[in-house]
């Protein structure tokens, strides 16, 4: 195709390709090849010279008599060529496809999908997507910043560690949401841990002071000697030690982990008054010994009915439970609080940005 073999020998020339003239084959030919091929052409319309035409004698040379009697060049008469939009055909399929992966959190088949078109084509949402793989990625610094800088503002929380817990728990969510039960349930257990330590807190009852971060693996942990050291004096200390403490063939080990057994101990201990709280911290720590050891170790993959049976409750009134024991940390989020659907949320905006109508050069 000559047309194709110009822009390839200079990519940096424009063509404009008018469909006025010539027959129907003609015209129709040159539309698919604007709205088919990725050739950057501007198509153009030329409207019918009436009333400039100009009837003039037919005779050999009247090239230079046509010209200069040619009532368009006139100040103040309306210019008959015009572009015209055409949709690129061959770009609609493939963002369709974009939407339909944004629709099911694929996220970065979205990203590398979206790359392959033109710059001209992708640049109004390509910086979305990008944002979305990095909010997926928990690669919350990334996020943030290209966040800031679309000013999309789609995280519900902006600073502190309240924006690292709630997206992990979104981050969770997005796996129940794409079916991938195993490593929604490997993610639990930070998650449960963090929540209950969260609710404890939110009582008055902080443990910062009761903790260190080890040197081998920059890990936080149970400070023993100083939980030793004030355990005679102070109540929580006190608290502390007996619950990370368990009873193994006849004599004691501290457990150093901060996890979810011991502070469901301590929400037992602490808070027994408050049976609400007592009971969805058994219910999580439930979750967390019955489920992830199966999924963290053994070689198999885990359905709704495999999950229901272990458990004895759905994959969906798991993550049900962990919003409702959101609702007692510092985040204060409802059961059913709008920021529950902040990737949708993004969703809807990537798909905005997809339809809007490319800016023209």
């Amino acid at each position: 195709m000559r047309i194709k073999d110009l822009y390839e020998e200079n990519e940096s020339i424009e063509l404009f390709l008018n469909v006025s003239s010539g027959t129907p084959a003609m015209k129709s030919a040159l539309l698919c090849i604007a709205t088919l091929k990725d050739l950057p052409c501007k198509i153009m319309q030329v409207a019918d010279p009436a009333p400039n035409k100009q009837r003039m004698k037919p005779e050999k040379d009247i090239t230079d008599e046509v010209l200069d009697n040619n009532l368009d060049d006139l100040p103040g008469e309306k210019v008959r060529v015009e572009e015209i939009s055409c949709p690129d055909l061959a770009y609609y399929n493939e963002e369709n496809s974009i939407i339909k992966l944004v629709k099911a959190y694929s996220y970065k088949a979205a990203f590398e999908l979206a790359k392959t078109l033109p710059q001209r084509k992708n640049q109004n949402y390509l910086p979305y997507l990008e944002l979305a793989v990095a909010r997926e990625s928990l690669d919350l610094k990334q996020a943030i910043t290209l966040n800031r800088t679309l000013e999309a503002d789609v995280f519900p929380f902006k600073q502190g560690d309240k924006i690292k817990v709630f997206e992990y728990a979104l981050n969770a969510q997005l796996k129940l949401k794409r079916g991938e039960l195993s490593d929604y349930l490997r993610s639990l257990t930070p998650l449960i841990a963090d929540l209950l330590e969260r609710i404890l807190k939110e009582q008055g009852y902080d443990f910062t002071r009761y903790t260190t971060i080890t040197s081998r693996n920059n890990k936080r942990v149970w400070d023993k000697k100083f939980i030793e050291a004030q355990a005679p004096t102070d109540s929580l200390a006190k608290a502390i030690l007996k619950a990370a403490t368990e009873d193994r063939e006849g004599h004691k080990n501290f457990k150093e982990d901060i996890s979810s057994l011991t502070l469901n101990t301590l929400i037992k201990d602490l808070l027994k008054d408050n049976t609400e709280l007592v009971g969805i911290a058994q219910c999580l720590r439930n979750i967390d010994s019955k489920m992830r050891n199966r999924a963290a170790h053994e070689i198999t993959s885990i359905d709704e009915n495999h999950f229901t049976k272990l458990l004895g409750m759905s994959s969906k009134a798991t993550m049900e439970l962990i919003k409702k024991s959101i609702a007692y940390t510092d985040l204060h989020l409802k059961f059913k609080d709008p920021a529950w659907d902040s990737y949708e949320k993004l969703n809807a905006l990537i798909e905005a940005k997809i339809n809007e109508p490319v800016a023209k050069d």
